[in-house]
């Protein structure tokens, strides 16, 4: 599986996330994930490599080296933007994650920043 350790890491540090931050994720020690990262781990069985994606936000078939694209089919109008914010997000810890969270939700409610239901139809 010579596609899920470059992709792995990439992924993981493209969205500022740190090794234990996964191992949280998906419920291992961090050493485990440094192994999946660094292939030493040969035979990572189907669960995990659902969480790992999930982890990491993109596709399992991204990880296995099936697709390019990290995100899944119906994830695709994804922006850059969107990854950009996710990515952001991650780097805070808790207390700022509630902060950020607590500010968008309050952008929904103001008419100049949030969308109609006509605009999310288009």
């Amino acid at each position: 599986m010579p596609f899920i350790k470059e992709r792995l890491k990439t992924r993981r540090i493209n969205m500022g996330l740190t090794l234990q931050e996964i191992a949280d994720k998906i419920g291992v020690e961090k050493p485990t994930v440094q192994r999946y990262e660094s292939g030493k781990i040969k035979k990572i069985d189907t669960v995990t490599i659902e969480l790992l994606a999930k982890a990491v936000a993109c596709s399992p078939a991204y990880l296995m080296g099936w697709t390019n694209s990290p995100l899944k089919f119906s994830e695709a109008h994804h922006s850059t933007d969107d990854e950009t914010l996710l990515s952001d997000f991650h780097k805070l810890n808790n207390r700022g994650k509630q902060a950020a969270l607590g500010a968008v939700k309050g952008f929904t409610f103001v008419p100049e920043y949030a969308e109609s239901e006509s605009e999310e139809v288009g």
